[in-house]
């Protein structure tokens, strides 16, 4: 019988791009899409790599000259958290805030 992904691979947390295997074409096209400004919903069964890949994307994109910021929505529960959550990020990343405005 098959294991789960859970259970030959367990993480508690996003693997860094470098532990990644076979994933730098989703990575690469998350990466292009949203640099593009296109909208993607990244779906698909628990512990599959999903927030590693879409870290893995933001980070390419980051570096690529694109401003960057990362939500987790877990926990926002209305309008005023997504807010919240919306300001902290843009202002933890300030400083590329900075440099897109001096352009």
């Amino acid at each position: 019988m098959r294991q789960a992904s859970g259970d030959l691979f367990p993480s508690d947390s996003p693997i860094p791009a470098s532990q990644m295997i076979g994933r730098r074409d989703d990575v690469r096209e998350i990466a292009t899409r949203l640099e593009a400004g296109t909208h993607l919903i990244v779906a698909g069964p628990r512990r599959t790599g999903k927030t590693s890949v879409c870290e893995a994307a933001l980070t390419r994109a980051r570096r690529r000259g694109a401003y960057v910021a990362k939500l987790d929505l877990f926990r926002v529960s209305d309008a005023a958290e997504l807010a919240e959550a919306l300001a902290a990020a843009v202002i933890a990343n300030r400083s590329a805030a900075h440099r897109l405005l001096r352009r």
